[in-house]
């Protein structure tokens, strides 16, 4: 399937090894202070959202309680004529190549988490 086919939201479900990310001490400064805990629990499964509408690409990870992050997509080309298979390969290497580099990110979007109510107990 051809991107320029695809004029709406595209998910992908996936499994990603974030264990890498909290190997290699990964961790992302910004606004979503929750992420800090996003990446230092075990997660094994994630949504991949690509918006591929109105040839603009965005990324958002959805991790298993549904917290969302948003990340920008780099090294690539949204002139191209890819293949689906090549964005998904484009994402997962993207991902793979920021916990390598242990680079950090600032996840600042438009869109705000509300805040869960948390209770702790002793």
């Amino acid at each position: 399937m051809n991107i320029n086919d695809i004029h709406d939201k595209y998910l992908l479900h996936i499994n990603m090894d974030f264990n890498k990310l909290r190997n290699n001490g990964f961790k992302i400064y910004g606004d979503h202070a929750y992420f800090h805990k996003f990446v230092y629990k075990d997660i094994d499964r994630l949504t991949i959202d690509i918006d591929l509408s109105d040839n603009t690409y965005s990324l958002t990870v959805t991790d298993v309680d549904h917290d969302e992050i948003y990340f920008p997509i780099y090294n690539w080309d949204c002139g191209k004529n890819y293949e689906l298979e090549e964005v998904i390969e484009n994402v997962i290497n993207t991902l793979d190549s920021l916990c390598i580099q242990k680079i950090f990110w600032n996840t600042d979007n438009k869109k705000k988490r509300k805040r869960r109510n948390v209770q702790h107990t002793k």
